[in-house]
């Protein structure tokens, strides 16, 4: 039987992955994201929604849910035939203020190994008489294409 899961961990600060990133989509984040994701998870929070509901908790304009966030960012890798997802880790920086525009970076951690898609394959050891198996980790980083600070940083484990 086959299980494949995928859960959402801190990641730990790593010498930087992107440095050097293979792929880049760039994505434009419309005002209407907060309600549209709202609509869908149940999340109605104030600053999702308005300008002016985020301006009464603190925020310039309204921000993007951390989730739609992590979500978009995954959906880059659709098509790509990577194997089933074995986890995902996640730190999220800072809030994404809406509209905006922001690209997001797909590399590998180090500069051997690289294929087409930017991520490195390693072979895991035999263990107990187990068969070996492929990791691939892709890391992502969010960034605002105006000021190239990130929004949200992290990697998928595929097998």
């Amino acid at each position: 039987m086959l299980r494949t899961f995928c859960s959402v961990q801190a990641l730990q600060d790593h010498t930087d992955p992107l440095a050097h990133h293979h792929e880049t989509v760039e994505v434009q984040v419309g005002g209407d994201v907060g309600r549209r994701y709202a609509a869908v998870s149940g999340d109605y929070n104030p600053h999702h929604l308005y300008g002016w509901t985020a301006r009464l908790i603190g925020y310039p304009r309204q921000i993007a849910h951390g989730m739609w966030t992590l979500s978009r960012c995954l959906a880059a890798l659709e098509g790509k035939q990577l194997g089933c997802c074995m986890s995902i880790e996640a730190n999220f920086k800072r809030p994404l203020l809406m509209p905006g525009v922001v690209n997001i970076l797909l590399s590998e951690k180090s500069n051997t190994d690289v294929s087409s898609l930017g991520v490195k394959e390693t072979r895991d050891e035999e263990r107990n008489g187990c068969t070996t198996f492929t990791k691939t980790d892709i890391f992502f980083c969010v960034e605002d294409v105006a000021t190239q600070e990130p929004h949200l940083q992290g990697r998928v484990t595929f097998c």
